[in-house]
């Protein structure tokens, strides 16, 4: 299964224009220089103010991690958004795939919610994807979901502890524990 966004770990040779914020409205496009060979392009457009954050992208990418001559060109659109309600934070999005030359399709819908205990926090998210693939292939689905629970013992230092339930149709299921640190600089 390859529900991922090719390309998306940077483009070299590129340019961005990112717009100032306007009353919690900004947007950027980035496309790769000229003569780069590459041609990747990517538009997003963000408002950000009060509790309510919202995000949407498309993106054209050719050459990057993962382009090969089975998958020469995959676009891909996601919307996003988060709203936050002081004692709880809710968040979905939606992102769609599609893969030029093997007719693969991705289609990911996910939610969750953030939960503020002082310093602790209670996060729990769900994500399904659907894949289809050109040919005749079958659809499958991978459905995924987690729960963390996270605190803080600075403004920089947090532990958590999560579970994770992955399943994917054509194979079996797997159950995932971690505990860390993390450490912002």
């Amino acid at each position: 299964m390859r529900d991922t966004v090719l390309g998306d770990t940077g483009w070299d040779g590129s340019i961005l224009y990112e717009s100032p914020s306007i009353y919690g409205f900004k947007f950027s496009v980035t496309e790769t220089a000229p003569g780069s060979g590459a041609h990747n392009q990517s538009a997003a457009v963000e408002y950000n103010r009060g509790p309510l954050y919202l995000a949407a992208l498309v993106q054209h990418v050719k050459y990057g991690l993962g382009i090969t001559p089975a998958i020469n060109r995959q676009d891909t659109y996601f919307f996003g958004g988060s709203y936050n309600l002081q004692y709880a934070k809710l968040y979905a999005s939606y992102a769609h795939n599609a893969d030029s030359n093997n007719g693969a399709i991705d289609n990911t819908y996910q939610g969750g919610v953030s939960i503020p205990f002082g310093h602790l926090a209670l996060e729990m998210a769900y994500s399904r994807t659907n894949t289809r693939i050109g040919g005749g292939t079958p659809e499958h689905y991978r459905n995924t979901a987690g729960v963390t629970f996270d605190y803080g013992l600075t403004k920089k230092t947090d532990v958590y502890a999560s579970y994770l339930y992955d399943k994917l149709s054509t194979a079996g299921t797997a159950n995932n524990f971690g505990v860390g640190i993390r450490h912002a600089f």
